[in-house]
């Protein structure tokens, strides 16, 4: 009974736990699920896109052109190609079988043009012959109507780095329903999944046919025969300026706008119905539920990133600094009382204003800038534990054994000092998730019209205007909560030190 009772005590942390991976695992699907959760694209839609169809046929000979202009003078490439590529997927799509023949000869002779400098000749009057014969041929009256096809739109609009992070996610989840034995073999297959799902995002090519794609069923120009729209069906960026400020649908209730016209788009609740911006509107009248979820994509993000570079710089100086001690050891605190030396946040600004937006994207901008600020902490608590640790046995076995200095630092002394390292971590990410939600919420962070938490929050200082605040702070809330909930269970779950590991350490060392 004695020796359960450390067991016993360690459930409620391991409780805590299961509470902080439940909420990260929501935040986390939220965000790398929004393009399918709020979205201004239909999931799927069944439908001719006349419009498209009209833009490919009339533009078609001007993209030719430029094309067999470059192959004269040897300057075409991939980018002269794939406009016309492009625009034959648009024709193939919707064109009748009745006029396929033709399109199918010009297809056959534009492939032959690839190598044929005869067949590239004669592209540019075969492209207006083609034009001509299916604008006559959609003014006759019979058989010429677009055909109706099955597409994917929101899907469509994945980047491949969307894919990835969905596959990855999925990895994650469920990784711990694994066993230990079989954990690590279904993180490598579905990551590699992942990626592969990612390459087939990438080489699939129909992201710009997706884009304004409800502006044109709006107006006409679309078909639709069956749609089904995500969710919430409002992009991040649309707007509805007859809806600026609308208070969220559950304090407004179902009473009607008295704000009139307002337009009812394709896929989209009725007006006054509860359905119809659940969290309300800001003053462009942008959906705020729509604008959350993708904001959190950015501000998680962020956070993310921010904590793994300060994790990686920090146990690397560390490492170095705890294991040779001497100069390095010396040049390692000198540094660090300079960097400790100066607000934190001021650094953040300061490196935010400076570094060159244009260049650098700004998630990847005020991750870095985190990152290369927030690493003394971990760094520290590192040294400490190295200093700590290549006092012991093993070191002195492992030296006698011939093993570089580097490889024992890194390969047996540092997975001893992980474990306070992954608490840091977890708080480290909070504190990032908080400085980024300042700097957007100051304005030197994401600019709009990309959202973030902390930009979101900026938009309007109105007491009156409460959703504003009130929904994005409750996101950042709840996650700097689930990251802190984390560190503590990680914190008294976790051996605080090596003494409990010194036999098998010392055994993998005698093996090494």
């Amino acid at each position: 009974m004695l020796e359960r009772a450390p067991q016993v005590e360690q459930v409620p942390h391991r409780r805590a736990l299961r509470w902080a991976f439940g909420l990260l695992a929501f935040l986390y699907g939220t965000a790398v699920f929004a393009p399918l959760l709020a979205s201004d694209l239909p999931l799927m839609m069944v439908a001719a896109n006349e419009r498209a169809f009209s833009r490919a046929l009339r533009t078609l000979p001007f993209v030719v052109d430029e094309y067999v202009d470059g192959r004269a003078q040897d300057a075409a490439s991939e980018e002269t190609l794939e406009p016309i590529r492009f625009r034959l997927r648009e024709l193939e799509r919707g064109l009748p079988s009745v006029q396929a023949d033709a399109l199918a000869e010009f297809k056959a002779q534009f492939d032959a043009s690839l190598s044929s400098r005869e067949e590239l000749a004669q592209l540019s009057s075969s492209a207006r012959e083609l034009v001509s014969e299916l604008s006559l041929a959609s003014q006759a009256e019979a058989g010429t109507a677009l055909r109706a096809t099955r597409s994917f739109p929101a899907f469509a609009a994945l980047s491949p780095l969307d894919g990835f992070s969905i596959g990855a996610w999925f990895a994650l989840v469920l990784a711990p329903f694994f066993s230990r034995r079989r954990r690590a073999k279904w993180l490598f297959l579905s990551l590699g999944a992942a990626g592969l799902f990612a390459v087939a995002i990438g080489l699939s090519g129909e992201s710009e046919r997706a884009s304004g794609l409800k502006a044109e069923m709006t107006a006409g120009g679309v078909r639709v025969e069956s749609a089904l729209f995500t969710p919430v069906a409002f992009g991040s960026t649309e707007t509805h300026l007859n809806e600026s400020f609308v208070p969220p649908a559950w304090v407004r209730g179902s009473e009607s706008s008295d704000r009139t016209p307002i337009e009812v788009r394709p896929g989209e609740p009725a007006v006054g119905s509860a359905g119809r911006h659940l969290l309300g509107t800001d003053a462009l009248g942008r959906d705020v539920l729509a604008r959350l979820l993708h904001g959190g994509r950015l501000s998680l993000a962020v956070a993310l990133l921010a904590a793994l570079l300060v994790s990686v710089i920090g146990v690397v100086l560390g490492t170095l600094a705890g294991m040779f001690g001497g100069l390095v050891d010396l040049v390692f605190l000198r540094t660090v009382e300079i960097v400790q030396s100066f607000p934190a946040f001021l650094l953040i600004l300061a490196g935010v204003a400076f570094l060159p937006v244009d260049r650098v994207h700004p998630t990847l901008m005020i991750a870095l800038v985190i990152g290369l600020v927030g690493w003394t902490e971990i760094a520290r608590l590192v040294r400490a534990e190295l200093l700590r640790l290549r006092e012991l046995e093993l070191t002195t076995a492992a030296e006698a054994l011939g093993i570089p200095p580097l490889r024992i630092a890194f390969r047996h002394l540092l997975p001893l000092a992980l474990p306070p390292v992954l608490v840091a971590a977890a708080f480290a990410t909070s504190g990032a998730v908080l400085t980024e939600s300042a700097i957007s919420f100051l304005g030197f962070g994401i600019g709009p019209p990309t959202p973030s938490w902390g930009g979101l929050i900026a938009v309007e200082r109105d007491a009156s205007i409460w959703w504003l605040q009130l929904f994005p702070g409750a996101m950042v809330f709840l996650t700097v909560l689930a990251f802190n909930l984390l560190g503590d269970g990680l914190r008294r779950t976790l051996p605080s030190s090596a003494g409990g590991d010194l036999r098998t350490s010392a055994a993998r060392g005698g093996r090494a």
